[in-house]
């Protein structure tokens, strides 16, 4: 089972034209300098293959806001991973927004088929187990 790291997320729902909060990949120091693009306060999130629930690792920081706070969000995160010796793809920064933060994905089992999951999003999804699971293809 391939688990897609946040970054690759983020890539493949843009594919399907769905839109995401504006967001930024910063894989080594020299691309610190991309965070210009992005409008403060702004949130840093690890993106690894390794980490599925990133609050789990201490793997999200919020309400940054300048290029300082986010620089030194980038040096903690990647620290806090490399010490855990999982692999890094980076630190993604978004901006700060208001809604509701929901969790999607998909599971194809050998014996059982295809599976989509939904629910909200963040600390809920494990705090409150509001996640459902329904095999494809799914009905009202």
């Amino acid at each position: 089972m391939k688990v897609l790291s946040l970054w690759e997320s983020l890539q493949k729902i843009q594919e399907y034209r769905l839109p995401v909060v504006r967001s930024i990949i910063v894989k080594k120091d020299d691309d610190l300098t991309k965070l210009k693009r992005l409008k403060f306060p702004v949130v840093a999130k690890v993106s690894s293959p390794d980490v599925i629930h990133k609050t789990e690792v201490g793997g999200v920081i919020l309400n940054l806001k300048s290029f300082e706070e986010a620089q030194e969000a980038y040096k903690e995160l990647k620290s806090k991973i490399v010490a855990r010796k999982l692999r890094l793809e980076g630190i993604v920064f978004q901006e700060m927004v208001s809604g509701y933060e929901l969790i999607v994905g998909s599971v194809k089992d050998q014996t059982l088929g295809k599976f989509i999951s939904f629910g909200s999003g963040g600390v809920y999804t494990e705090l409150y187990q509001d996640v459902s699971f329904r095999r494809v293809p799914i009905n009202k």
